[in-house]
């Protein structure tokens, strides 16, 4: 798409020199890894990353994604041999559907190709392989109240410490992106003066 941006976008009256992308949560972390790939050099010049936990996008190696895509083969009971083709002849809402139960508990990463992705993520930032010149970083208020669990959540005793989310259901929250750390996320979290 961006290759056709670039091929394109003199007839719209843009310039191909000043492309700028945008992404959101999941969107914005795609960008992170986007802005990073070597393969994207010259196809846009600068980025919006709204609300991404970018300092915990994960990367697993080309092997792991290929042994974690099997598991849809298998689910499916197909052969090594015809996997790919068989897959392809799955209605979309079945494959569909099969995806979300084999892959319930399991966060989709960035995948270290050697193409796309020549490092981890974090290796690449801290190396500075940006092929973006320029960046604006922005975060939506509460977005990650989008994980929790409403009816759990809601505490009809508003003098606890969350006021009105139980403690439990918040660090079930926070401990999926945060893990070891959740406890003092958490804290950090109680101590906001505006919780909902």
């Amino acid at each position: 798409a961006l290759r056709w941006v670039q091929q394109t976008i003199r007839e719209f009256g843009g310039d191909p020199g000043k492309v700028t992308v945008f992404g959101e949560s999941a969107g914005a972390q795609d960008l992170l890894a986007l802005m990073l790939s070597p393969l994207a050099e010259g196809l846009f010049d600068k980025i919006v990353q709204q609300s991404s936990p970018s300092e915990n996008i994960g990367t697993d190696s080309l092997k792991e994604e290929m042994t974690r895509g099997s598991l849809l083969s298998d689910a499916f009971k197909l052969t090594q041999q015809t996997q790919i083709a068989a897959l392809r002849q799955v209605p979309a809402d079945e494959l569909q559907a099969m995806s979300e139960s084999v892959y319930a508990d399991y966060y989709h990463k960035a995948v270290i190709d050697g193409q796309i992705l020549t490092a981890p993520i974090s290796t690449l930032v801290e190396r500075g392989d940006f092929t973006a010149r320029q960046m604006i970083i922005g975060s939506n208020a509460d977005e990650w109240y989008s994980y929790v669990e409403v009816p759990e959540a809601i505490d009809p005793d508003p003098q606890n410490g969350t006021s009105g989310l139980r403690r439990q259901t918040l660090l079930k929250a926070i401990n999926g992106t945060w893990g070891t750390e959740s406890e003092a996320v958490l804290a950090e979290v109680e101590n906001e003066p505006d919780l909902r």
